[in-house]
């Protein structure tokens, strides 16, 4: 909560900061109770995507997957969701960069990859979506 009110200020700093010691205390500590989620990454790459920052985002989304990946089946509170897809594809998109265009096309094609795999391990796709990231991707 307390990240995503930074998020609403812009301040992407301060929240980036904040999940860096919920990490620290998670990850090194066992606090379970600060355990980062989907959310907590996914609401600080909305805020990179709207300065048109896709290299911060991109940073972020990486180290939601190993956390994901972390866990044989897949961490089911770090799997990625068509959120934090439509994050990535903003955030090139609104960067302008040469290439941003193919690269908004290729989060698009990894989020279809993702939905693939959660179906096949059985379950529900939280990227089921994908017209909301298609749309994001074509404007």
């Amino acid at each position: 909560m307390v990240i995503n009110s930074y998020v609403k200020k812009g301040d992407a700093i301060s929240a980036e900061a904040l999940l860096s010691t919920m990490e620290k205390l998670y990850y090194e500590k066992d606090d379970i109770g600060l355990k980062p989620d989907v959310i907590s990454y996914t609401n600080i790459m909305e805020a990179h995507a709207k300065k048109g920052k896709p290299e911060k985002a991109l940073v972020l989304f990486n180290k939601l997957m190993s956390q994901y990946n972390k866990s044989p089946d897949g961490d089911e509170e770090m799997a990625p969701n068509v959120r934090t897809f439509t994050a990535l594809i903003l955030a090139h998109s609104k960067s302008h960069q040469p290439g941003s265009a193919a690269a908004a096309r290729a989060v698009l094609d990894d989020m279809k990859t993702f939905a693939q795999e959660m179906k096949r391990r059985r379950r529900v796709a939280a990227t089921n979506n994908a017209p909301v990231a298609f749309n994001t991707a074509v404007v």
